[in-house]
């Protein structure tokens, strides 16, 4: 679903900070499309609540999308990356 938002399209971040492996936190831009967003929407990517901030509209679209058990809402229990990773 990334790929269909963003290839061969001019990408724009917006630099937010660093995590702790250094990694540059950035919302993403696709041709105007908030691309962060849009895959939350989709039910494509989880918030991931270690960085993004109590009042952030994603939770509002992750909560759209587990209703409507879009991507991996489907699913009947998820389990989320960084949960995942640390089994």
């Amino acid at each position: 679903s990334l790929s269909d938002l963003c290839f061969g399209k001019v990408a724009t971040l917006s630099e937010s900070g660093i995590d702790r492996y250094r990694r540059v936190l950035a919302r993403v831009s696709c041709d105007g499309i908030d691309v962060n967003a849009e895959q939350v929407r989709q039910g494509m990517a989880w918030v991931y609540r270690k960085y993004a901030p109590k009042d952030s509209p994603l939770y509002a679209a992750e909560g759209e999308a587990k209703a409507a058990k879009r991507g991996l809402w489907l699913d009947a229990e998820p389990v989320p990356p960084w949960e995942w990773r640390h089994k």
